[in-house]
C-alpha cells in the first residue's frame, strides 16, 4: 500500500490494538511518542524526516494542548497538528475547533489524516513587529529600522519579546509570562526580571521602553 504521509501520534503503548496509531498504520508511515517530554527530546535531535502531522490523544492526562503549540511553532512550523478524543468513535478536532468547544465532524480518522497530509501549507508567520523593531521567532533574531543586520535573541528572550509585541500597552504579569515562556516549570519571578533587563538594553537602541508595573508585571510603551 502507498504511505500516503508521515504522522507522529503522542499517545502511551497500547497492547490492545485501539490506539489512534494502531488505527493508522499501513496508510501511513506512523511513529508513537509516549509523552510530550518525549516529543520534546525527539525534536532536540537531528531528524532527516519530519512528521507532515502530528495527533495528540487528549485521553493522555497531563498532555498540555498550549504547550504543544508553543511547541510546535517553533519546532515544526509546517506540521500540522490533531487532537484527538476517543470515546465509542475517533473524535478528531482541529487547535482552532478545540478553543471554541466545537464539535467535529463524524468522519474517519484515516479520511482527516489523509487530508492534512496532502494540504500544502507555508511556514506560519513568524515575523513580528513593533514600530521600528521586528522579530524573527522562528531564528530568535532582532532587527532595527536603520540596520539590516540579525541580532540573536536567546530563545527565553525572543519568547518573551513576542508577548510584548503582541500585547502593546497592556500589561503582562510575571506569573503570566512564566507560564506561557517556561510551560509551567517552577522558575523564580527573579528568572522573568533577568530576561527583561537584558531585553531593556536591547531595546533601547529602537526607542522602545518595558516598563514595570508594582505587583503587576511589564508594558511595553
Amino acid at each position: 500500500m502507498v504511505i500516503m504521509g508521515i504522522v507522529w501520534v503522542v499517545e502511551k503503548p497500547n497492547t490492545n490494538r485501539s490506539s489512534v496509531a494502531e488505527k493508522l498504520m499501513g496508510n501511513f508511515a506512523v511513529r508513537t511518542v509516549a509523552s510530550l517530554a518525549s516529543l520534546q527530546r525527539l525534536l532536540s535531535l537531528k531528524r532527516n524526516m519530519d512528521p507532515q502531522v502530528l495527533i495528540v490523544n487528549l485521553d493522555e492526562p497531563n498532555y498540555s494542548v498550549d504547550w504543544v503549540e508553543s511547541l510546535l511553532l517553533y519546532e515544526l512550523p509546517n506540521c500540522k497538528r490533531l487532537y484527538i478524543r476517543q470515546c465509542h468513535m475517533p473524535l478528531p478536532v482541529t487547535y482552532r475547533d478545540l478553543q471554541a468547544s466545537a464539535e467535529a465532524d463524524d468522519f474517519s480518522l484515516s479520511r482527516r489524516v489523509a487530508s492534512l497530509c496532502s494540504q500544502r501549507g507555508g511556514a506560519r508567520n513568524h515575523m513580528v513587529q513593533y514600530k521600528g523593531v521586528r522579530l524573527d521567532v522562528l531564528n530568535s533574531t532582532i532587527s532595527f529600522y536603520d540596520d539590516d543586520d540579525n541580532e540573536p535573541l536567546p530563545r527565553k528572550e525572543a519568547l518573551i519579546l513576542k508577548l510584548l509585541f503582541e500585547n502593546p500597552g497592556s500589561c503582562l504579569s510575571r506569573e503570566g509570562i512564566l507560564d506561557h515562556v517556561w510551560s509551567g516549570a517552577v522558575v523564580s519571578p527573579r528568572t522573568v526580571n533577568s530576561h527583561v533587563s537584558r531585553l531593556r538594553k536591547r531595546l533601547s537602541r529602537g526607542g522602545l521602553t518595558i516598563e514595570s508595573v508594582y505587583g503587576g508585571g511589564y508594558i511595553l510603551i
